[in-house]
């Protein structure tokens, strides 16, 4: 999972509260991966999602502590595990493997019924996918964002044992935990195709949003997770979420003389004047999610 190294350094230290360990040689003992492996991950500023995900089915701590550092509204998606805990439950995912039956689960936890509606979602090519099945490869990360996105258990997404249902909100509980000060639930949604869909809310530290956001939203696509103010819609030079013929994407905008706009994303270029197009949201913040 791509992430700055505070970030990274922040789920280190989560995952260090998890094991109850001091010190990032005895987190590698705990996942039973080289010395350095730790020291690495915040050098890189990289933690990989499988040792995220590791942490969180063997310790029980909810993911969105884990990932986000946030407990307010948290859900543990590590639940529904037949009873088992620490080293036998640590071995059934060392046992889990990726390949067409992990897609296969995830493809169902979105909803698609194909692999190329899960390629559009996360920006990924149909080489890519037959890739990972025909390598048996685990995609970490993308488990992790499925478990978030979607509230079906980890520990199934994971394994493929045990029931689908999405797990009911509860309170968790970690020792030593900072505790959330104020919560603030913000309205998600899915950008999908050129649309942009409700898909509930997310409930997260007022302290972590940006000082000034009158009305934010977490837009997800893909491999991008998009902090927007709804209620900014006086195009400047920035990152925007616009309309543009009734489709829907994230553009790069610089204003230029005689009214015109320079916009850009990943797929396109263009100029047009400002009136041909229309502002959703400001784009505020943006995580990548590394694959």
């Amino acid at each position: 999972m791509k992430e700055n190294l505070d970030s990274s350094s922040a789920i280190i230290e989560r995952m260090l509260i998890s094991y109850g360990v001091k010190t990032q040689k005895e987190l590698a003992e705990k996942l039973e991966i080289p010395a350095n492996a730790v020291s690495n991950w915040q050098q890189r500023g990289s933690v990989p999602g499988k040792s995220i995900i590791d942490c969180a089915i063997t310790t029980g701590v909810d993911l969105n502590w884990l990932v986000n550092g946030n407990l307010a509204g948290a859900r543990n998606l590590v639940r529904d595990s037949q009873g088992l805990r620490g080293s036998e439950l640590r071995e059934n995912l060392l046992k889990a493997s990726g390949g067409k039956e992990l897609i296969r689960r995830i493809m169902d936890a979105y909803g698609f019924k194909t692999q190329t509606e899960l390629g559009d979602y996360f920006h990924l090519s149909s080489g890519t996918i037959s890739t990972w099945i025909r390598r048996d490869f685990f995609p970490g990360e993308v488990v992790i964002t499925c478990a978030l996105d979607t509230g079906v258990p980890l520990y199934w997404l994971a394994t493929g044992q045990s029931s689908p249902k999405p797990q009911q909100q509860i309170e968790v509980s970690v020792s030593h935990a900072p505790e959330t000060p104020s919560a603030q639930s913000i309205n998600k949604y899915q950008l999908t195709a050129g649309q942009l869909k409700a898909s509930g809310t997310v409930s997260t530290a007022s302290s972590m949003l940006p000082p000034g956001i009158s009305s934010p939203a977490f837009i997800f696509s893909g491999r991008y997770i998009w902090l927007a103010d709804l209620a900014v819609n006086n195009i400047a030079n920035g990152k925007w979420l616009i309309d543009l013929d009734g489709n829907i994407d994230v553009y790069n905008i610089s204003r230029l003389p005689g009214n015109k706009l320079k916009v850009k994303n990943e797929s396109t270029e263009f100029q047009c004047l400002s009136n041909e197009l229309k502002a959703i949201g400001l784009i505020a913040t943006t995580t990548e999610i590394h694959f």
